[in-house]
């Protein structure tokens, strides 16, 4: 299973931090720190927000 680069894409291309992603994202902070290290996985639907906030594909969340 592949683990989402979500911290890595918020820094590379908001310079932004988990915790102002979950604001932005309107997610509790717990969330967007369960997908980062690979607990939970986000729904399509919570990708393709993340994507449309951060301006990034799905590939640079999968750091591919």
């Amino acid at each position: 299973m592949m683990q989402l680069k979500i911290e890595k894409a918020a820094k590379e291309f908001k310079k932004w931090s988990l915790y102002r992603l979950a604001i932005e994202l309107d997610v509790p902070n717990q969330a967007i720190y369960s997908w980062n290290s690979g607990k939970i996985i986000p729904s399509l639907k919570s990708i393709r927000k993340i994507c449309n906030i951060l301006k990034c594909t799905p590939n640079d969340l999968f750091g591919l």
